[in-house]
């Protein structure tokens, strides 16, 4: 893969699919590969492929703050891909996901298309009867299959003990995070 002129990577994801995630070393998410789900985050235009990476859009999140990457998804902290859905921790210990949501894996019940271009903040409720608020404190997640699981920050910062929340692969009877 060659990369665009200056660009390094710190982390990379290979999806199950055909695609691929980055994290920069200045912390824009890049991706490349198959983007008929919209994995690779370019908008609600699909097309076939990507050969060489390219910056995700930012999406609903606030975009980059490196010299003409506003419009890009940056202040990343990690990233990792499922099937044909990537998912991004922002700095602020939110996240974001794009691509594909045949199982609700993106997390968020605003979001009804089977697939969605641009990152989107995944949402979260603490019991049956609370509200739907944006997933926070994240420390880590992992994806998988059509699903991902999340790890969230129960209270003492630091520890690494948390609550796990999961959203996707409905159709195998996983948890939702809303």
């Amino acid at each position: 893969v060659s990369l665009p002129a200056g660009i390094t990577f710190k982390q990379v994801d290979a999806g199950s699919g055909a695609f691929n995630i980055a994290l920069g070393c200045n912390n824009v998410v890049y991706m490349w590969g198959e983007n008929l789900k919209k994995e690779c985050g370019q908008g609600n235009t699909a097309s076939t492929s990507y050969s060489t990476p390219v910056p995700v859009l930012k999406g609903q999140s606030s975009g980059s703050t490196m010299p003409g990457m506003a419009n890009y998804l940056g202040n990343v902290t990690y990233v990792s891909a499922s099937t044909s859905t990537a998912y991004a921790i922002l700095s602020d210990k939110k996240v974001v996901a794009w691509g594909s949501n045949a199982y609700k894996q993106l997390g968020n019940p605003t979001i009804t298309a089977p697939e969605w271009g641009e990152p989107v903040y995944m949402k979260m409720k603490t019991s049956s009867t609370a509200a739907v608020t944006d997933l926070t404190n994240c420390i880590f997640l992992d994806a998988g299959d059509e699903q991902v699981i999340a790890l969230v920050d129960d209270g003492v910062i630091g520890d690494g003990v948390g609550t796990v929340y999961s959203c996707g692969g409905s159709a195998y009877n996983q948890a939702e995070l809303f």
